[in-house]
């Protein structure tokens, strides 16, 4: 049976803000079971690297080593001149790195993205109750 593990409690948040600019709980953008474009969030074109960080919602082990996905959706803004920016999405378990993708050429609309865990990545997962997500933008 698939679980799903959604934001439930921002963690760090270094430049990041709401769609509206507010700064509080701002996970609350992300949360959704279906993706809804007018709620997100965002950062201004960084000058050097702006992190945000969400805990996510304890799921059960799974008992198997295949079918572990993450994923976000992302879009940059249109902006004048050059803003060239990179985002990088952790998958992380507590302060551990399970899996790390680099995006740097990111759409101007909104777009999925998915990452499938190797079964080793997905072996190393041992508290399912404290994945998070991490977002770090940079460039600029």
């Amino acid at each position: 049976m698939a679980q799903f593990a959604r934001p439930s409690a921002d963690t760090v948040r270094t430049g990041w803000t709401d769609e509206a600019g507010g700064t509080t709980d701002i996970y609350t953008g992300i949360d959704e079971v279906s993706a809804e474009d007018t709620e997100y969030i965002k950062t201004a074109a960084p000058p050097g690297s702006n992190e945000f960080e969400t805990l996510l919602t304890a799921v059960t082990d799974p008992i198997s080593s295949t079918g572990h996905v993450f994923r976000w959706r992302r879009r940059k803004q249109p902006a004048s001149g050059s803003d060239d920016v990179t985002l990088t999405v952790r998958l992380l378990q507590g302060t551990t790195q399970i899996k790390s993708v680099t995006d740097a050429t990111i759409p101007g609309t909104f777009t999925d993205t998915s990452s499938t865990l190797s079964a080793g990545e997905a072996d190393s997962i041992t508290d399912y109750s404290d994945l998070r997500l991490e977002f770090v933008a940079s460039g600029g």
